[in-house]
Order: structure tokens, then C-alpha cells, then sequence
């Protein structure tokens, strides 16, 4: 197995993956710092459009409360519950990365259709990870590289890897070793991470959570979730993220030194605690071949999904 592997950020390609999987751009976001699109002022600054004492703020409790200023009387939110989760995870492979004044060179692309279970809870994931507020469990795994429409290329292993891993193999197959796709996720909701002050990479300059979520709402969408992967330091290595030293560029969260942050899920119009509508995701990492001879120069990851949410029953 080849290990010329080393990981990067790529939190900020937060904007082209949305692209892709069909956001649309805010044409009324002119970032000024006391407007009514700056999440630092969201919705509450004086010359806000609407009344400065409503409930239009995303990081409080978003137009739902049942306080007369509200926009409506409904109940609160649910904050707890459980959701079945369809989704798609899709890998592209690239001869030359894509970059801000580049759209790429694509070598072939993997897709993997997944269902999965969530539970949102302050303690779904138990002592494991303490300051977690959800949890996602896998439950299938189909390939579907020949039918999704995301796939231009579908990847051939004789043709596209004939020296280099292949990466799908690796993280779905549990004949490998790895499969570490087939793992639960631990999940922690925006308003927790910005709370708590959660980073995501050890790297001096890189770019922060509240960066991304930015980045997302400049694309009429925002962050809802930081998801993190079990990647403990053993010898043999039991994962593939621990095998390539994860840990060595990844932040883990308070309490829970052996989950580190993989993806990142967002959303248009879907709910921020809890998962329910229509998802994308991305990864903060992306996998770069150090080796010239390799067979692609980088690996992205992305994916799409929607949820349907059950609240817990009220007591």
C-alpha cells in the first residue's frame, strides 16, 4: 500500500462545492459590517430592514420563539429527536487540483450512496465525546459511480490506479483494513462549535469555522455541523485517517482526543441543531499525493443528503 499521502486544508472550496451541488449566490450581500448580511450583526443592527427586537438572528432562536416579537406564535424548534439520513458521498480525483484561477484537471470520480440513523441528543455519542450533540450511524453503502450524475468519469482501477491507491476501496471495503467510511460520525451543531471555540486544523492562518460559514452564506447558505471521525494513534494503524496522520494536522475537540474533524455539513433552508431537509457536505481535508510518478495529484471529497427529522416525544 502506497503512503506518499499527506493531508490539507480545504475548508475554504466551501463555495464551489455548493455550486455543484446547485446553490445559488446572494446578489444582496454587499459584506458591510453593520448590514443586514454580516453574521458578526446578523439581523439585529439598528438600520436593520425589519424590527431591531425580532427573531431573525441564525446563531439565537431563529424565528420561532413564542414571544409576541417573533415573526410567528409556533412552538420552539425541536432540539432533540432522531432522523433517517439518504444521502451520497462522492470522491473526485484530479490530475491538477482545482483552484481559484483553475477549474482542474479530473482524472475520474467515485460515488457512494449511503442510508444512515441520526440521533441529536447532548448525549448521543455519551462520554465519548462529551461536548457532541448528535450522532450518525451508518446502515447501507451501495456504489453508484455508473449512475450518478455528479460522475463523468467513473473510475476504472486498471485504468486510473495502476500505482496509486484507490482511495474509494480503502475507505468503503472492510476487506481493506480501513472501510472508515462504515463508522459512525460524532456531530456538533454551529452554535455549540462557535461557543466553545472549537478549530478544526493545527496549521497557523487556516481558515476558521467562522470563515466557512462566511464563505457559505456568501453562497445563501450557512454552516450547521462539524462532524468528527474515531482516528486513534495505534500501531498497526486502525484507520486510514490515523495511517496518514491525521492527527498530526486536525484539532480535536475538548475532551474527546481520539475524534477529529472530517466533514462539514450546510444547508439553504434546512434546520441548524438538528438535521431535517436538504443537506450538502464537504471535507475539511483534501488527500495530496507527495509523490510525482503518483497517478493524481489530489483527492476532494463532497457529498449531498436530505433528512427526515423526528422530534423526541415531550415528557
Amino acid at each position: 500500500m502506497n503512503r506518499d499521502r499527506l493531508m490539507t486544508l480545504l475548508a475554504l472550496l466551501a463555495g464551489m462545492l455548493l455550486v455543484s451541488c446547485g446553490g445559488t449566490a446572494r446578489d444582496d450581500d454587499d459584506d458591510s459590517s453593520s448590514d443586514d448580511d454580516d453574521i458578526a450583526n446578523d439581523d439585529d443592527a439598528a438600520d436593520d430592514d425589519d424590527d431591531a427586537s425580532d427573531d431573525d438572528d441564525v446563531l439565537a432562536d431563529d424565528d420561532d420563539d413564542s414571544s409576541s416579537s417573533d415573526d410567528d406564535d409556533s412552538e420552539p424548534p425541536a432540539e432533540e429527536g432522531d432522523a433517517q439520513i439518504e444521502g451520497v458521498w462522492l470522491l473526485s480525483y484530479w490530475t491538477e487540483a482545482p483552484s481559484s484561477s483553475s477549474e482542474g484537471t479530473p482524472l475520474c470520480q467515485q460515488a457512494y450512496q449511503f442510508t444512515a440513523a441520526a440521533e441529536f441528543s447532548p448525549f448521543a455519542v455519551g462520554g465519548a465525546c462529551t461536548i457532541c450533540t448528535g450522532e450518525v450511524v451508518l446502515l447501507n453503502l451501495t456504489e453508484v459511480s455508473s449512475s450518478n450524475p455528479d460522475v463523468t468519469i467513473p473510475c476504472d482501477p486498471m485504468i486510473h490506479f495502476p500505482t496509486s491507491d484507490n482511495l474509494g476501496s480503502l475507505l468503503t471495503d472492510p476487506a481493506t483494513g480501513f472501510a472508515d467510511f462504515l463508522n459512525d460520525q460524532a456531530l456538533m451543531d454551529r452554535e455549540t462549535a462557535f461557543t466553545e471555540g472549537v478549530a478544526t486544523s493545527q496549521q497557523a492562518g487556516s481558515p476558521s469555522l467562522q470563515d466557512l460559514h462566511n464563505n457559505l452564506q456568501s453562497q445563501g447558505a450557512r454552516l450547521t455541523h462539524v462532524s468528527y471521525v474515531e482516528a486513534p494513534v495505534t500501531e498497526p494503524p486502525s484507520s486510514y485517517w490515523a495511517m496518514i496522520g491525521l492527527h498530526t494536522v486536525a484539532v480535536a475537540p475538548p475532551g474527546a482526543p481520539e475524534y477529529l474533524p472530517m466533514w462539514w455539513y450546510a444547508t439553504a433552508a434546512g434546520s441548524d441543531l438538528v438535521m431535517s431537509g436538504e443537506y450538502v457536505m464537504g471535507s475539511f481535508w483534501q488527500i495530496n499525493s507527495n509523490n510525482a510518478a503518483a497517478d493524481y495529484q489530489t483527492v476532494t471529497f463532497s457529498g449531498s443528503l436530505q433528512a427526515t427529522f423526528t422530534p423526541s416525544s415531550s415528557e
